[in-house]
C-alpha cells in the first residue's frame, strides 16, 4: 500500500501544477496578460500553498488519522479547483482569493503525506526528502502533459475535469490508506494484549536506573532552516519567471509557451533529482553541511545560468523548438533547481521537529519566499535592476543562506570563504558585461527592460530600424513592415469609405497611428500593453512623426490589456485594427481566439471593419492560418484575405464585416485620397488601384473553403498558439495558398482591362516572390518575366527585373514579333532570363527543337512548388506542352 499511496502523491502533485497552469492561463484572459495580474495569480497560488502547509502541519501533530485527512484534503481541492475558472471574475482582488482558497488544500497535502508514511508500518520513517522529490517529478509531468499537450489537444475544461479526476482518486487512495493504517495498528494492538496475558511474568519492569532518558521534539524547526528555505524559494521562483522571459528570446523565438513548459519541467525534474540525492548521501556528512554546501552551488548555477543567456543566440534552423534548445535549457535552468531541491531536502533532514510539523513549516516557509519572489522580481527588481543584476540579486540570497547555516569549527570554514569569495568578482563580471541579449540582432540604439517586456530598438548597417520586443521584430522602417504598418490603416480606410473612429490594438513603432491620422478627421484610440514600447517611439520618428510625445488632439493612447479594455469600454468604432506579432508570441495568440473576434465585432459600428494581421508562413496545410481563419469566419459572415504583391512580404489582413464587402475601383481611386495618402502608397509600389483590387487574395467563399474542417482558436483550445509555435517553414511558404477568382465591381473599361492584366500576371508574381523568399534568384527572375509577358503594362515588374540589356528583345516579343526578337536575343549576354525570352521566342515563331535546349536547362531549376509549376507550364504558349512531356521534373 506504501506504493500504491506514493503513486497517488505523485499524480495528485501533477494535478497541482496542471491546475496552477489552468488558472493562470484562464486568469489571464479575464484579468488581462499584464504583470500585474500575473504575478497576482501567481503570488495567490503560492500564498495558498503556504497556508495550507502550516494549518497541516499544525494539525498533523494531533491527527490520529493522516492518511484519511489527506484524502479528505484531495476531495476538497477537487471541489474548490472549479472557483478560479469561473467566468463571472474580472476583479483581480477576487481571483486572487479565490486561488488562495483553492489551492490551500493542494499545500496541505505535503505534511499529511509526510506524517501518514511515518505512520504507515513499514518501519522505513516519513523520508521527506523522498517526498519532497515525488512532489516535484509529479509537478514536472503535470507541466508537461498540460502545458505542451493538454491545452491544445483536449482543451482547458477537458484538462480541468481530467485534474480533479485525478484528485478524486488520490482522495480515495488516502482513505484507503488510512483504513488499512487502522486495521495494521488494531491487529498490533490485538497481539500485543493476547501477548501480556499469556506470558504476564515476562513483563519488563525496568528499575529506576534503567529508565530512557526523556527526549521532546520541537513543534517548529529552528529560525535558521526556515530563512534558508524562504530564500531558495523566493530565490527560485524569482528566477524561473527571469528564465522564462530570457528563454523566449534567446532561444526560443519568441515563444513563451514552449519556453515556459520546458524550462519549468527542467527545474522540477531536476529539483525532483536533487532532493533525491541528498535523501541519499552519505550518512557521515551532516546535513546541515549538505544544506550549507548546496546552497553555495545553487548561488554558483544562478550566476552560470546568467552567463549562459549572455552567450546564447537563437539556434539556426527554422524549428522553435530543437535538441540544442532542450540542451542549452537544461543546461540553464538543471542545476541551480538540483541544489535547490538539495537544500530543500537537506533542510528538512536537519530539522528537530516531528514530520508533520517539519513538512508544514519547511513547505511554508518556502511558499511564503517564493510568494514574495512572483511579486517582487518581475514588479521592483527587473524595472530597477534589469534581468541581468536581476538573476544577479537573486543568486545572492542562497549565498546569503550559506552564512546561516555556518558552523563548525573555523579551520574547516575556508573551503567556503573561498568559494563566497570567488563568487563576487563574477557576480560583477557577469553584471558589467550589460545585456546583450540582443546583440546579434545589430546596433542597439534604445534598450529598455519593464516588467512586461524588453523592448529595443536596432538598427541594421544599411541604417534599417526595427523596434524587438522580447526579441520579435514588431515594426520598423524596413518596406515589409512599413506596408504592414501603413497598409493595416490605409487599406480599410479605403474600403469602408466614411471612417471616424479607429481602434488599433498595438502601437508598435506608431506607424499605423500615424497612417490613420494622415486622413482628415479620424479619431484614433490605440491600445498597448508594453509600458516600454512607447519610450522607444523618439528613435522611430520617421515612421511614428513624433507620436506619441507630440501633441495630437485626434489620437488617444491606452496603457492596458486589449481584451480588458474592450471589456470595459463601452464605445463603438469604424474600424479597430488588430496588430499584433506573432501567434507564438507571450499573450498574442489570445487576441486571435474566437472569443476575442467576438469582442471585436460587439464594438463595431453596424458598417464598421474588423482588421487583423496573420502571418502566413506555415507549412501545407497551414494549420495555424486555419484555426485564426476559422474563427474569425464564425463571428464575421462577410470576409476576406488580402496579400499584397509589391515585394515579397509574409503577412496577410484579414478583413470582416456584417455586411457584405464587395470592393470596386471607385474605392482606390488616388486622387480621391490625400496627398499624404498617395505617398504612402507610392512609397510601397502600391498606388495603382487595380494592383489593390488584386491584392483581395481570398474571398469570403474561398476563405472559408480554405478554413473547412479545421478547429477554431479558442480561448479553451488556443490550438493556434501550438502550431504555430512548431511551424518551422519559411519566408517561401507564405505564397502556397493559391489566389481566388476576384470578383469587384468595376464600370470603367479601361481599368477592367487592366485589373484583366494583373490579375492574369499575379499567379506568376507570386511564384517570383516565392522564389526569391527561397533564396533562388534565378527562378524568381523568370517567374517574374512570365508576369511581364501576362502584363506589359505593369512598371513595377520592369523595376523588380531591372532588365534594361534585354528591353529591345522583350518589347519585340511582346509586339508579336518572334523572329526579330530572337535574333536581337541571341545577341544579348548569356543569362537564365535571356534563354528564357529566347525560348519564347523561338516557340512563338514555330521552332521548337530550338527551344527544347533550352527549356531542359530552365527546367532544371523549377521551384520545388507544383502549384507553382502548373502555372509556369499553363500560361505559356502552347507547343511548350509538347517539349515538357518529354521532360522528367524531380520535384514534381
Amino acid at each position: 500500500m506504501r506504493a500504491a499511496f506514493a503513486a497517488a502523491y505523485f499524480f495528485s502533485a501533477l494535478a497541482a501544477l496542471s491546475l496552477e497552469m489552468l488558472w493562470i492561463r484562464a486568469l489571464a484572459l479575464r484579468l488581462g496578460s499584464t504583470a500585474l495580474a500575473n504575478a497576482l495569480v501567481l503570488g495567490s497560488f503560492m500564498a495558498g500553498l503556504a497556508v495550507g502547509a502550516l494549518v497541516a502541519g499544525w494539525w498533523a501533530r494531533k491527527d490520529r488519522h493522516p492518511a484519511r485527512t489527506f484524502g479528505l484534503a484531495q476531495w476538497l481541492g477537487a471541489g474548490l479547483a472549479w472557483l478560479p475558472m469561473a467566468t463571472w471574475i474580472h476583479d483581480p482582488w477576487t481571483a486572487a482569493g479565490l486561488v488562495l482558497l483553492a489551492s490551500a488544500p493542494l499545500g496541505a497535502c505535503f505534511a499529511l503525506a509526510g506524517v501518514s508514511r511515518a505512520n504507515d508500518g513499514s518501519k522505513r520513517g516519513a523520508g521527506l526528502g523522498r517526498l519532497w522529490a515525488l512532489d516535484a517529478a509529479g509537478a514536472a509531468a503535470g507541466v508537461l502533459l498540460t502545458g505542451l499537450f493538454g491545452i491544445w489537444l483536449f482543451g482547458m475544461q477537458a484538462c480541468l475535469l481530467l485534474a480533479t479526476g485525478i484528485k478524486v482518486a488520490a482522495g480515495c487512495i488516502g482513505l484507503l490508506q488510512d483504513r488499512l493504517q487502522n486495521n495494521l495498528q488494531d491487529r498490533l494492538q490485538n497481539n500485543l494484549q493476547d501477548h501480556l496475558q499469556a506470558s504476564p511474568q515476562d513483563q519488563i519492569r525496568p528499575g529506576p536506573t534503567s529508565s530512557p532518558p526523556q527526549t521532546t521534539q520541537r513543534h517548529r524547526p529552528a529560525w535558521p532552516l526556515l530563512m534558508t528555505a524562504m530564500a531558495l524559494g523566493f530565490s527560485i521562483l524569482g528566477a524561473e519567471l527571469l528564465w522564462s522571459r530570457l528563454l523566449s528570446f534567446t532561444l526560443y523565438r519568441g515563444s513563451t509557451t514552449f519556453a515556459m513548459a520546458t524550462m519549468l519541467a527542467s527545474v522540477l525534474l531536476a529539483s525532483a533529482a536533487g532532493a533525491r540525492w541528498a535523501s541519499q548521501a552519505a550518512k557521515k556528512e551532516t546535513s546541515h553541511g549538505r544544506a550549507r554546501m548546496s546552497a553555495l552551488l545553487a548561488s554558483l548555477c544562478l550566476l552560470s545560468s546568467l552567463a549562459l543567456l549572455l552567450l546564447a543566440e537563437p539556434v539556426p534552423g527554422e524549428a522553435v523548438l530543437t535538441p540544442i534548445d532542450l540542451l542549452l535549457t537544461l543546461a540553464v535552468c538543471a542545476p541551480a533547481a538540483f541544489f535547490s531541491g538539495a537544500v530543500f531536502a537537506s533542510l528538512c533532514a536537519a530539522a528537530k521537529s516531528d514530520a508533520g510539523s517539519t513538512a508544514g513549516w519547511m513547505l511554508g516557509a518556502n511558499a511564503i519566499g517564493a510568494m514574495f519572489g512572483a511579486f517582487l522580481a518581475p514588479l521592483v527588481l527587473v524595472p530597477i535592476l534589469g534581468l541581468g543584476w536581476s538573476l544577479m540579486a537573486l543568486a545572492a540570497l542562497p549565498w546569503a543562506a550559506s552564512w546561516i547555516l555556518e558552523d563548525g569549527p573555523a579551520r574547516s570554514r575556508w573551503p567556503r570563504w573561498f568559494l563566497r569569495a570567488g563568487l563576487l568578482p563574477l557576480g560583477l563580471a557577469l553584471g558589467l558585461a550589460g545585456p546583450t541579449w540582443t546583440r546579434h540582432l545589430g546596433k542597439v540604439l534604445f534598450y529598455h527592460e519593464g516588467p512586461d517586456a524588453s523592448v529595443a530598438v536596432v538598427e541594421d548597417p544599411p541604417g534599417i530600424k526595427r523596434l524587438f520586443v522580447d526579441g520579435i521584430a514588431v515594426a520598423g522602417t524596413d518596406l515589409a513592415l512599413a506596408t504592414d504598418q501603413q497598409m493595416l490603416a490605409h487599406l480599410p480606410v479605403m474600403l469602408h469609405g466614411h471612417v471616424k473612429q479607429a481602434l488599433t490594438v498595438g502601437f508598435g513603432a506608431g506607424g499605423t497611428s500615424q497612417a490613420l491620422l494622415k486622413h482628415p478627421a479620424l479619431e484614433v484610440d490605440c491600445v498597448e500593453i508594453a509600458e516600454g514600447v512607447p519610450l522607444a517611439a523618439p528613435w522611430l520618428t520617421e515612421v511614428n512623426g513624433g507620436l506619441p510625445t507630440r501633441p495630437e488632439a485626434r489620437f488617444h493612447l491606452h496603457m492596458a490589456d486589449a481584451r480588458r479594455f474592450l471589456e470595459q469600454s463601452d464605445k463603438r468604432w469604424d474600424l479597430i485594427l488588430n496588430d499584433c506579432t506573432d501567434l507564438a508570441y507571450r499573450s498574442d495568440a489570445s487576441l486571435y481566439t474566437q472569443e476575442f473576434f467576438t469582442q471585436i465585432a460587439a464594438h463595431l459600428h453596424p458598417q464598421g471593419l474588423a482588421v487583423v494581421w496573420v502571418p502566413l508562413r506555415g507549412q501545407l496545410p497551414h494549420p495555424s492560418l486555419q484555426a485564426v481563419v476559422a474563427a474569425f469566419t464564425k463571428v464575421f459572415p462577410q470576409s476576406s484575405l488580402w496579400v499584397f504583391d509589391a515585394f515579397p512580404t509574409h503577412f496577410g489582413l484579414l478583413m470582416g464585416s456584417q455586411r457584405p464587402l464587395t470592393p470596386s475601383c471607385k474605392s482606390f481611386q488616388m486622387q480621391a485620397w490625400p496627398k499624404e495618402v498617395r505617398s504612402d502608397l507610392e512609397g510601397l509600389g502600391l498606388a495603382d488601384p487595380t494592383r489593390l483590387l488584386s491584392s483581395m487574395h481570398l474571398d469570403d467563399k474561398a476563405l472559408r473553403a480554405f478554413a473547412s474542417g479545421a478547429l477554431a482558436h479558442s480561448d479553451d483550445r488556443p490550438v493556434a498558439e501550438y502550431l504555430a509555435a512548431m511551424d518551422s517553414a519559411d519566408d517561401a511558404s507564405t505564397y502556397e495558398p493559391q489566389p481566388a477568382p476576384l470578383r469587384v465591381s468595376c464600370q470603367d473599361p479601361k481599368m477592367r482591362h487592366q485589373l484583366g492584366l494583373r490579375l492574369a500576371a499575379r499567379p506568376w508574381l507570386l511564384a517570383g516572390h516565392q522564389a526569391w523568399s527561397a533564396d533562388d534568384p534565378k527562378t524568381a527572375r523568370r517567374m517574374i518575366i512570365g508576369a511581364l509577358r501576362q502584363d506589359p503594362s505593369d512598371p513595377l515588374l520592369r523595376q523588380l527585373l531591372g532588365m534594361q540589356d534585354l528591353g529591345p528583345g522583350l518589347q519585340q516579343l511582346m509586339a508579336n514579333e518572334p523572329l526579330t526578337a530572337a535574333e536581337t536575343l541571341r545577341k544579348a549576354p548569356s543569362s537564365p532570363e535571356r534563354d528564357y525570352l529566347l525560348a519564347l521566342a523561338l516557340l512563338d515563331s514555330g521552332q521548337p527543337k530550338k527551344a527544347l535546349p533550352l527549356i531542359k536547362e530552365l527546367a532544371s531549376h523549377l521551384p520545388r512548388s507544383p502549384w507553382a509549376i502548373a502555372r509556369w507550364r499553363a500560361t505559356l504558349p502552347g507547343p511548350l506542352s509538347a517539349c515538357t512531356s518529354a521532360l522528367t521534373l524531380p520535384s514534381l
